[in-house]
């Protein structure tokens, strides 16, 4: 009987013993709670996005004279990219421009015949009213007006088409220089100097790298917690170490049939060289109550 008290003594001081203590780091625990639901919370992720690019490609089939550009060379809206060889487009386009200054020289030798054989044909005209000139004779002018308007008409044709020959000559020369439809980032080269450029084929792509969105999708069930122009954290995998702020861009109002989700475009506000597109990104808010 003495055992049994003396054990129930024993497991009574061990209860109050742990009910007075505490945990020695319960400071620090309760502050890595409160951080953790101050943290962000993500909802939604995808893939970073170029907001503009371009591929690059010639509308002729060309050997390739220059490639003035590498993968991450950094190019301004206008800037030559790839030179084709244009050897032969300038000689069309010389020619061309020759066939235009022969076809503007016929055309005013044949107004010069037409404003004549006019100014002829009405002076036989007054003279025939006044009988000095046979009816032959007027019908004679009149045969050669008729002559030199239908000449100057075929100049005027000519000039028609050799102007049109001369632009599209023109217009396949200026083909020959490719150049940069936007400011950005080469992100892709497929040609070398050398090799033949084959119409349509995409040799390079540039992409703005200064305007980055993501495609993510959204749960339905969630939507009533974004709108447009919401502040968002983002979470990239390759740069673990730091967040970025981005920006609800547009929410499709309506689901995606595969997965039931909501498309939301998100903007990234401060444009920064880690950043590439292809990157993977999550994306969420600072707390939970969806705060701006």
């Amino acid at each position: 009987m003495r055992k049994v008290s003396l054990m129930v003594t024993l497991l009574a001081l061990t209860f109050l013993g742990a009910g007075c203590s505490y945990p020695p780091n319960a400071e620090s625990n309760t502050a890595a709670i409160s951080n953790l639901q101050s943290g962000p919370v993500y909802f939604m992720a995808g893939r970073i996005e170029a907001g503009q690019e371009a591929a690059i490609s010639s509308r002729i089939t060309a050997r390739v004279n220059s490639v003035n550009v590498e993968v991450g060379a950094r190019v301004e809206k206008g800037t030559p990219l790839i030179q084709l060889d244009s050897g032969d487009l300038s000689a069309q386009a010389a020619q061309a421009r020759a066939g235009v200054e022969q076809a503007e020289a016929s055309i005013d030798a044949a107004r010069v015949s037409q404003e004549n054989a006019q100014k002829t044909c009405d002076r036989y005209q007054e003279l025939f009213k006044a009988g000095a000139i046979s009816q032959a004779q007027l019908e004679q002018a009149q045969a050669e007006l008729a002559t030199a308007d239908s000449a100057l008409n075929t100049a005027r044709a000519k000039l028609s088409q050799a102007q049109a020959s001369w632009e599209l000559a023109s217009e396949q020369l200026s083909n020959s220089t490719l150049i940069s439809p936007l400011a950005g980032v080469v992100s892709a080269k497929n040609i070398n100097t050398g090799e033949l450029a084959v119409s349509g084929a995409q040799l390079l792509k540039v992409v703005d790298a200064d305007s980055l969105t993501i495609n993510a999708y959204l749960p339905a069930r969630l939507a009533d917690r974004f709108k447009p122009g919401q502040v968002l954290v983002i979470q990239v995998s390759e740069v673990p170490e730091k967040l970025f702020k981005g920006r609800v861009g547009s929410l499709n109002p309506v689901l995606d049939s595969k997965n039931g989700d909501l498309l939301v475009k998100v903007q990234l506000t401060e444009p920064d060289p880690l950043l590439k597109p292809g990157m993977f990104a999550k994306i969420g808010l600072h707390d939970e109550g969806g705060g701006q």
